[in-house]
Order: structure tokens, then sequence, then C-alpha cells
């Protein structure tokens, strides 16, 4: 009775590795670590250098700031304020009470996201934007809405609490390098695109943006934490 009791259990431990394994390699969204949830997430911070707008109107921005937090181990929440933004030498500025002038700020939720499957694949991060309507001058309204993708890195490379992951948007005009992801089942690809349109009633055309944005100080529960993307 024993052997047979020992024989079933090791049977089982050798299914439940099966399942383990079967599942490590069917993920189909990369992953972040630490675990991050609603009631504990994983907060950050981020930076740029300059940065530039293509679409219903060219605008540039010298710098931004932002900060957003992990609520799982794939996807959570940002807010970037990009600072010194222009349009021809006309500060572009938020619409809404109590902006500063040349600001604009944008909020939204980003995905983890595999761009290329391969060895080793390519990573990116998706941003979804809240629509956002700023001018530039009383008589410009532009407004800005839809995803933006670009790789991230380091991956499977552990980040210390002094660390930094670096995102790339790159853009040709109006064109992002990158314009979709593949899906989480792995089965077809999602559209990801800028898009602006000029006045309350313009109609939306394909945007562009370039950036590099660098996400550090990552802390949860208010302790610092060091990190990884697992692809």
């Amino acid at each position: 009775m024993n052997k047979m009791r020992m024989l079933g259990l090791a049977l089982l431990a050798i299914f439940a590795l099966g399942a383990i394994a079967a599942m490590s390699a069917s993920a189909a969204l990369p992953v972040g670590l630490p675990v991050a949830t609603q009631a504990n997430p994983v907060k950050f911070s981020d930076k740029s250098g300059p940065g530039s707008f293509d679409g219903a109107s060219e605008v540039s921005c010298r710098t931004d700031t932002s900060s957003g937090e992990f609520l799982s181990t794939s996807l959570g929440n940002f807010s970037v304020l990009f600072e010194r933004c222009e349009a021809s030498r006309i500060a572009c500025t938020t619409l809404g009470t109590g902006q500063t002038s040349g600001t604009i700020r944008t909020t939204g939720e980003f995905h983890l996201v595999y761009l290329r499957r391969g060895t080793p694949p390519t990573v990116g991060i998706a941003f979804l934007i809240n629509e956002v309507h700023f001018e530039c001058s009383s008589l410009v309204l532009v407004r800005v809405r839809g995803c933006a993708v670009g790789p991230v890195s380091p991956i499977n490379t552990s980040v210390g609490t002094g660390g930094k992951y670096v995102v790339t948007l790159k853009r040709s005009g109006v064109k992002n390098e990158f314009t979709s992801f593949l899906n989480a089942a792995e089965t077809g690809s999602v559209e990801c695109k800028l898009e602006s349109a000029l006045g309350s009633r313009g109609t939306f055309g394909q945007s562009g943006e370039e950036t590099v944005e660098e996400i550090e100080g990552f802390t949860q529960g208010g302790s610092a934490v060091s990190t990884e993307i697992m692809a």
C-alpha cells in the first residue's frame, strides 16, 4: 500500500513539474519582477531628454519627467509631464486650470509586450494614452490619442536599485518604428499607433513620437527593490 502511495505521489510530482514547464514555455507575455498587485504595486520614476512629436502639429519638448506603477507582472499606469514644449517657437500647453505654460501632461496605461519572438526576443512597452488636448497659442488646438510602443532593455538581467531600463521610441515623419505588437495568444498582432487632429472637429491621422525614456527608482512597500523583466 505504501509503495502504491509513493508511486502515486511520484506521478503527481512528475505531472506537476510538466505542467509548470508547459506554462513557462507557453507564457505569452513578458514578466516583470518582483510580482506587483493593485494592493502592493511596484512604483517607479522616469525621465528623458529632448523628444518630438509629428502629426497634426510638429511639437518638440526639451525634457520630461514621469511616474508610474506596475499593478501586475505585465501592466500598470503612468503619468508623464512633458516640459518646455513648443511648435514653431510657440509654447504648447495642456488644456485645464493650473497648467504651466509649455507643459503637456499625458496619462494612461502601459503593457509589457513582445515585439518579436526569437532568440533573444524583442520586448517592448506599449503606452496606451488617454486622449489629451493641448493648445499652441489660443488659436491652435491639438488632440492626441492612441498607442506608442518601443523596445525596452535590458531583459533577463537583474537591475539593481541604482539601475535603469531604457525605452526607445523612434519615428520617421508621422510613423513610429513599431506600430504593432504580438497579442497574448501569439496568433496575430495588435495595432499600436498614435493619432492626432487639429481643432475640436478635425479628422484624426497617424502621428509619430521620438524619445528615449529612462525608467528607474523602483520601490515596493516604500523600499527600494531590484527588478527584472523576464522573457
